[in-house]
């Protein structure tokens, strides 16, 4: 039987999901729709379905669904958009000494532990660089 679990099943959608409900309540196409006076700038942001959410996370490969926080509600959770946590971070950026308290607020904004989220940014910084690096080659050489 728990083989059926580990299977991807197709998405349902039902008949009142449709192009109506979807015209009554429109997803965010583009950064600004989401900003203050856009058109859905209300927080929480209702959209657990938008990749930038925090919510819940989908494996692209296998389809399970991950609820980063369990035990909460989506309007619940300290914050609801990853966007507008980079936001937050690039308004107020971080003086010299405060990495770790930074480490902790990632980790309780995300539901993982501070040591997670350093592996992350671990594994992150140098394929940044690499990126970067590329960029300014190609810059370079045309």
């Amino acid at each position: 039987m728990s083989w059926l679990l580990r299977r991807p099943h197709p998405v349902v959608l039902r008949e009142d999901s449709d192009e109506e409900v979807l015209a009554a309540h429109p997803r965010p196409q583009q950064r600004s729709d989401c900003l203050a006076g856009g058109p859905n700038a209300q927080r929480p942001c209702p959209y657990v379905s938008c990749r930038h959410h925090l919510y819940l996370e989908v494996n692209p490969t296998t389809g399970t669904i991950k609820l980063s926080f369990p035990d909460s509600e989506p309007w619940e959770i300290p914050a609801t958009c990853s966007l507008d946590v980079a936001d937050a971070h690039d308004a107020d950026p971080e003086p010299t000494g405060t990495r770790l308290l930074k480490l902790e607020a990632v980790s309780q904004l995300l539901g993982l532990t501070r040591e997670r989220i350093r592996q992350i940014e671990e594994g992150a910084v140098p394929k940044l660089k690499a990126v970067l690096r590329r960029r300014q080659i190609m810059e370079d050489g045309e």
